[in-house]
Order: structure tokens, then C-alpha cells, then sequence
């Protein structure tokens, strides 16, 4: 997955060096104008598993909704 960002985030990231970071180029943005674009690629790593030891947050589940026996 991507995820288009700003220069100004880009910049930002650049501190950390742990993201993959590639030019996206100039593109249209709606109320902006013309700005430079990165994608955020995902995570820098010589060793793929170490890409799962960052402490990202397990994806939300569905819930079942509350019965009246729940309340």
C-alpha cells in the first residue's frame, strides 16, 4: 500500500530514516494547486521480520452489537 504525502511530511519522516520514501512528482491537489508529492512506501529494513516488531496498533475487529442481554 501507499500513501500519497506532502513534501512538508516528507521532511519530517526524512528525520527518522526507517520510511521508504520515493518521489511521486508534481500532481494536482484540490484547493492547493500544483504541489510536490511523495509516496510513503511503508518501512527501511535489511531484514523483512523486523518490519513486524514496530508497534503499530492490531487492526480494529467488527464488534457485535449490544443486546438487551449485554446491558
Amino acid at each position: 500500500m501507499k500513501i500519497q504525502i506532502t513534501e512538508a511530511t516528507r521532511n519530517i519522516l526524512q528525520f527518522f530514516s526507517s520510511f521508504e520514501l520515493v518521489l511521486r512528482g508534481v500532481v494536482p491537489v484540490k484547493g492547493k494547486g500544483e504541489m510536490t508529492t511523495f509516496w510513503l512506501e511503508g518501512l527501511k529494513s535489511d531484514n523483512p521480520s523486523d518490519a513486524a516488531s514496530y508497534p503499530f496498533p492490531p487492526p480494529a475487529t467488527a464488534t457485535p452489537p449490544l443486546t438487551s442481554m449485554d446491558i
